[in-house]
């Protein structure tokens, strides 16, 4: 199993009683995690002594917290490094008031030959793996259309390939019949362009993708 992550992130926590904006705050905790959905889907399946391979970019300026996931869960570090540094988001938690104040920075730019590079990484690791899992969100200048474009070239190899992604991505994910596609509700709904408020109507909407080409739909309600 192959997990590609675009946009890789940092989680980072800071535990803040009483937090006011605008004023001098102490931190009473602090927590980094790293993350984004592709390198959370790997540290899962590792985590089932499952063999995992994870690529995708990393900002080489934060490297090293992904770096140590991958030795601590066995996880093969397939990832392009780039100039700059991952995204971070931030989450200030106040835990007398229950409040929770999020600071999303952004990430890496990636540059077009990154993105050659990419696919020629994918291309080599379809000579030993057979599945590959697309997910999280795009990073700055990589077109609406990537995972698409991924899942065709993998097709071409005869790879399986799972997607989980939203908006513009997921809408043109679609067009190219991934093998497995993890949409929650508001996302299938947003896609078709219709609200979906029963279970029922979420698995017609699901059975609609898979009567499309979509191999197997698996929704998530929350």
């Amino acid at each position: 199993m192959v997990t590609v992550t675009l946009n890789a992130a940092i989680d980072q926590t800071l535990e803040c009683p009483g937090f006011t904006a605008g004023a001098v705050n102490r931190v009473v905790a602090e927590t980094r995690t790293p993350g984004g959905k592709g390198i959370n889907v790997a540290a899962f399946l590792a985590g089932g002594s499952r063999p995992v391979t994870a690529t995708g970019f990393l900002g080489a300026d934060n490297v090293s917290l992904f770096e140590a996931l991958f030795r601590e869960r066995d996880i093969q570090d397939r990832c392009l490094r780039l100039p700059g540094s991952s995204r971070v988001n931030i989450k200030v938690v106040d835990r007398t008031s229950g409040a929770v104040t999020d600071l999303n920075l952004p990430g890496l730019r990636v540059p077009e030959e990154a993105l050659d590079a990419l696919g020629a990484a994918l291309d080599a690791l379809t000579l030993d793996h057979g599945c590959f899992v697309l997910s999280g969100s795009v990073p700055a200048g990589v077109p609406a259309t990537v995972y698409a474009t991924l899942t065709k070239r993998l097709h071409a190899k005869g790879a399986l390939v799972a997607v989980d992604t939203s908006g513009e991505p997921l809408r043109h994910a679609v067009a190219a019949r991934p093998d497995f596609l993890k949409p929650n509700a508001h996302e299938l709904g947003e896609l078709l362009g219709r609200p979906l408020g029963t279970p029922g109507e979420v698995a017609r909407a699901a059975r609609e993708l898979h009567a499309g080409g979509v191999g197997l739909v698996v929704v998530s309600l929350g």
